[in-house]
């Protein structure tokens, strides 16, 4: 078949190892830079964070430590250890492995569930960018602009959060991708990381003057803050 002799092309293990290497390592590089663009953007165009509208320190610290570090961490060891193993996962890594699953139409189970994973990688950051294209010049890490403007198309038109839930996705991806139980162990900080910083945001921007009750009718309309239809 078609598509079994397209995964056995893959099943070369430094093969799939550069494939999912190159293409998790220049996507993120690709997504870092245009975040880094965008904040530079949008501080011209909106201004700076407005004082006191970024929550307790403490809190948002580790709310972006959890964000960040949650997702990171399991890429630069991914990363680090299969390049320095000439492309191969080396053995200690090996035996985080997930359980081999059955064929699939002919095709090796591994490799396409490591595809499945490359495809849901590829889900989350075009979810990602595509609400941080909707956010414009209201991006921010945490907090409000100076010249602050309700965001409601795109991705926010269903739920509140989407970047909130492309990264989900892609944090999740990683354990298909890297085909390892590592990424779901730094999972729970991840989750974690978002959960502790979601109800800061929502305070933030419910208690803004300026846009306090606007988005409070956008709460109403746009009920879901990460699953749509669920939560």
């Amino acid at each position: 078949m078609y598509f079994a002799g397209i995964m056995d092309h893959l099943s070369d293990a430094p093969k799939m190892e550069l494939i999912v290497w190159g293409s998790t390592m220049g996507i993120l590089a690709s997504s870092t830079f245009r975040v880094r663009r965008q904040l530079a953007s949008a501080r011209s165009k909106a201004g700076n964070i407005k004082p006191g509208s970024t929550g307790p320190c403490t809190q948002t610290t580790l709310a972006i430590l959890g964000q960040v570090g949650g997702m990171s961490l399991p890429t630069l060891v991914y990363w680090t250890a299969t390049a320095c193993n000439k492309f191969h996962q080396p053995e200690w890594m090996t035996e985080y492995a997930l359980p081999a699953p059955p064929d699939v139409f002919g095709a090796d189970g591994v490799v396409v569930g490591r595809a499945v994973g490359l495809l849901a990688f590829l889900v989350g950051t075009t979810l990602t960018r595509s609400a941080l294209k909707a956010l414009g010049d209201q991006f921010h890490a945490i907090g409000i602009r100076e010249k602050p403007r309700l965001v409601d198309s795109g991705p926010y038109a269903y739920v509140r959060h989407p970047i909130y839930t492309g990264n989900l996705i892609i944090a999740t991806s990683f354990a298909l991708a890297f085909w390892s139980y590592i990424p779901l162990y730094a999972l729970p900080i991840t989750i974690g990381g978002h959960l502790l910083k979601l109800p800061i945001e929502e305070r933030t921007l419910t208690e803004d003057p300026v846009l306090g009750n606007e988005y409070k009718v956008y709460k109403f309309r746009v009920p879901y803050r990460i699953i749509p239809y669920i939560w």
